[in-house]
């Protein structure tokens, strides 16, 4: 039987009309995308949301050598640069002082009107406007002391070798006490109250340190180890120090007149460097801490696998343990060894408990004094503390597989869009979204979390190491030595996102017949439109500058393509507010003879 062939157009599909009235996130996970993800970006934000807009501008309001640190305490900004302690925008802790390690600092609490800072135990009372250290107060004896160490009953007439192998005659010394320390640790033996001694041109203050296990040892040209007060000094090899304060004559003549009446009100402490320079738990002595939070009116410290917590009201006051019963004093200290292996890399007071964490495991501390009940409650921990970060009641982290959100219960990952690991993560809050400058094994990038959205974006490559609120402000401080004050300034920021390769649910070759990008322009702006085909380079198709706020539609045409991707590239507030257009298959023609129709 014969086939009759028609010799007429196949019937055109129907035009397939596509939008994009809601733009989103960052989405890089290839078919999970939906219209309005955004494939890659770089300084967008959710702030307009549903239109695509770009981030506020950053101001820099300083910058600085050597930064450190940075917190908000008494609703005020400060930071740690260079070895130097600036709050409310001055400088009240010079590092040439000497007497403060606080370079040292990875942890930084407010607590009751002071500054806290670990593992270099300084304090800065931002009340008072004064600065100390939390340190062991060495107790003055009422009696001269040889140079042997042995007792005398009157000031000593041994002589003092110096540095400058200049013996002094006269000189009397006064035993503090024997600080405990690892090979090679730094001391600092600091004072106060010596206004008598210091009138007093004739005599000078130093610090007789012995060699290894207590013993003084003569030197080679000098009978003890002598250092300022107030100056870093190292004895190599030493396990103990025997501290003892040489008082003498500059001038090498006799002075008769008691010179422990000059010590009356003087005040003598020691700083001890390290991370097991401390002599804790000895009465009195304080742990090397590594991270901090404030739970009750107690600090609560975590340092290796141990967490510790200080007696009510107090930062300095750690071994306090038990009342005149031998019972866990309730308002005493408390310290407690983790049994799992594993360093701790964070703490956070969340929702009346404290939160501990460590790389694979999460802990929460119950109670509100001693002893505490501390609990495992899940398996995917952070790993690094200073990504931890509450925002809306939420507590989010980094943790091995990438960020997690909080609330109780089993931690849930919330960053699979970002399809990224990172290996370290520094992280702050505005009060409604998550930033978190994270290194992940190449660079630095920092992403943006919107708490209320639920949308994640990419803002630029700079790398923080500090968030702080203050004064209903946020302040980032960069690697670099910048210090950003966040949605301030006249910032004209550079941005651009490209959209996921649209099929439009249509698998075979097509055409665009039209394209309509709804756009508006602030004053002063630029934008360029571009458009790939498949897998071709990006052309640019439009370029527009703004010298008013503008609303215009954007037109294009697109011929044969499987995909198609737009990317839009501009300076300053610009807002692609929505996308449409329609898209059809290529008319086609069957002519007699052609079975190619009937063919599957």
């Amino acid at each position: 039987m014969a086939i009759k062939y028609i010799d007429q157009p196949l019937p055109r599909i129907e035009k397939v009309p596509f939008s994009v009235n809601s733009w989103r996130g960052l989405n890089r996970i290839t078919g999970t995308q939906v219209m309005g993800d955004m494939a890659e970006a770089y300084n967008m934000s959710s702030d307009n949301v549903p239109f695509a807009s770009p981030r506020q501008s950053r101001e820099v309001i300083s910058t600085v050598t050597n930064p450190q640190n940075l917190f908000s305490a008494g609703d005020k900004l400060g930071y740690i640069a260079n070895g130097n302690l600036y709050y409310d925008g001055e400088v009240v802790k010079d590092s040439d002082d000497n007497d403060a390690l606080v370079g040292e600092t990875s942890s930084i609490v407010d607590f009751n009107g002071n500054v806290v800072m670990y593992p270099s135990n300084a304090v800065y009372d931002y009340v008072d406007n004064e600065f100390e250290e939390i340190t062991n107060t060495l107790s003055k004896t009422d009696k001269y002391y040889k140079r042997d160490g042995t007792e005398s009953t009157v000031e000593s007439t041994d002589s003092v070798a110096f540095h400058s192998y200049i013996e002094t005659d006269h000189a009397a010394m006064f035993h503090l006490g024997t600080l405990s320390t690892p090979n090679n640790e730094t001391v600092v033996i600091n004072a106060s109250n010596l206004a008598a001694l210091d009138s007093n041109v004739y005599r000078k203050l130093f610090i007789v340190a012995s060699g290894t296990d207590g013993v003084i040892a003569p030197r080679r040209y000098y009978d003890y180890h002598v250092k300022s007060i107030g100056n870093p000094f190292t004895i190599t090899g030493a396990t103990s120090l025997k501290i003892m304060v040489g008082y003498y004559n500059s001038h090498g003549n006799p002075v008769t007149e008691p010179k422990v009446a000059d010590l009356a009100n003087a005040t003598f402490w020691a700083v001890i460097s390290g991370s097991e320079g401390s002599g804790y738990p000895a009465t009195g002595t304080i742990p090397v801490i590594q991270y901090a939070t404030v739970d009750n009116n107690r600090i609560f410290a975590a340092q290796g696998n141990n967490i510790y917590a200080s007696s009510q009201g107090e930062y300095d006051d750690w071994t306090d343990f038990v009342d005149t019963y031998d019972n866990p004093n309730p308002l005493g200290s408390y310290a407690e060894e983790l049994d799992t292996p594993q360093d701790i890399t964070g703490i956070i007071k969340y929702r009346g408990n404290v939160v501990i964490f460590k790389p694979d495991l999460v802990y929460e501390s119950y109670g509100n004094k001693p002893p505490y009940r501390i609990i495992e409650v899940a398996k995917t921990g952070c790993i690094d503390g200073r990504s931890v970060v509450e925002v809306n009641s939420v507590l989010y982290w980094l943790g091995r597989k990438g960020i997690y959100a909080y609330t109780g219960g089993q931690p849930t990952i919330i960053s699979e869009q970002l399809d990224k690991t990172f290996e370290s993560g520094v992280a702050g809050t505005d009060g409604r979204k998550y930033y978190i400058s994270a290194y992940d094994g190449e660079k630095w990038t920092l992403y943006v979390y919107d708490t209320f959205t639920g949308l994640w974006h990419i803002e630029d490559d700079t790398q923080f190491i500090g968030f702080a609120m203050a004064g209903g402000e946020m302040y980032g401080l960069a690697k670099s030595g910048s210090l950003y004050k966040f949605n301030s300034g006249t910032e004209r920021v550079k941005w651009e996102f490209e959209t996921q390769a649209y099929t439009f649910g249509i698998p075979n070759t097509k055409t665009l017949s039209k394209i309509y990008v709804r756009v508006q322009m602030a004053p002063y702006t630029d934008l360029d439109v571009y458009i790939k085909k498949d897998n071709s380079d990006f052309e640019r198709r439009a370029t527009y500058h703004a010298n008013e706020y503008t609303v215009f539609d954007f037109k294009a045409k697109v011929k044969k393509f499987d995909s198609l991707t737009l990317k839009f590239k501009g300076i300053g507030d610009v807002r692609i507010l929505d996308v449409h257009g329609d898209v059809i298959l290529g008319t086609a023609k069957h002519k007699k003879g052609d079975l190619s129709v009937f063919r599957r």
